[in-house]
């Protein structure tokens, strides 16, 4: 009988044995799983952002170039309001000039 229970209860330890390195797998398994999602994931936000700096490097480049140059063509468009403008201040008609 001692030797029967001593089967058992070495069979009753090797099944725990077996399901804790079951269980150490697949939790090892899902904690890669994850970790892979979230590096392709971050990957990707990085990526985005990195091109989302290049294009505003871009656009900075061009403006800077823009202000650079010697034509100020952007502030031809610029009208004053009459209403926020100073009461001392006399306006042109069209609004250009003061």
């Amino acid at each position: 009988q001692a030797w029967y229970t001593e089967r058992l209860i070495k069979g009753e330890f090797e099944k725990l044995h077996q399901f804790l390195k079951d269980e150490e797998a697949a939790r090892i398994s899902a904690l890669r799983e994850e970790e892979e999602q979230k590096s392709k994931m971050m990957r990707k936000k990085i990526e985005k952002i990195t091109n989302k700096i290049s294009s505003l490097s871009e656009t900075i480049r061009a403006l800077e170039q823009e202000l650079g140059a010697e034509d100020v063509s952007f502030l031809l468009p610029v009208i004053l309001d009459p209403n926020t403008a100073d009461v001392r201040l006399t306006l042109s008609e069209d609004l250009t000039t003061i």
